[in-house]
């Protein structure tokens, strides 16, 4: 059975950013909180995301170059079903 800890605050020694090096899991209906920014390096997983996403930034984009390329080389015609 693997360890459990439960605590009701996590805090840095230096009053700075700590780090989570194994990772974190939020069981299905419980929720986890932050007050003020999150830095995500890596893949984040969500089953719903909220907002327009309209201040998302650093985001690759796709010419109409490429576009016209993949249709092309994956034969995608999107009429097909």
């Amino acid at each position: 059975m693997p360890s459990r800890l439960k605590v009701n605050e996590i805090t840095s020694s230096t009053n700075g950013p700590f780090t989570l090096t194994g990772g974190i899991s939020i069981p299905v209906g419980k929720q986890f909180s932050i007050n003020g920014n999150v830095n995500v390096v890596g893949v984040l997983t969500a089953t719903a995301f909220s907002g327009d996403g309209s201040a998302l930034t650093n985001l690759g984009t796709a010419d109409i170059g490429k576009v016209v390329s993949l249709k092309y080389i994956l034969g995608f015609d999107e009429y097909r079903f």
